[in-house]
């Protein structure tokens, strides 16, 4: 998902104390934890999405 300009300066300063592949890793499970909130924006849907052959 994109983040918000919120969600891109946590991310950066999380990097800046952690380092690129922990802090990344840090911000996305606060995140889902619920301990940050406000940082992903809506991820677009999608058109005329049919469904599969498998869920009839």
């Amino acid at each position: 998902m994109p983040l918000t300009e919120k969600g891109k300066k946590i991310m950066k300063e999380m990097k800046d104390k952690y380092g690129a592949k922990k802090g990344e890793s840090v911000f996305y499970a606060s995140a889902r934890a619920g301990k940050i909130k406000g940082v992903e924006g809506k991820s677009r849907a999608t058109k005329n999405k049919k469904p599969s052959k498998r869920s009839r």
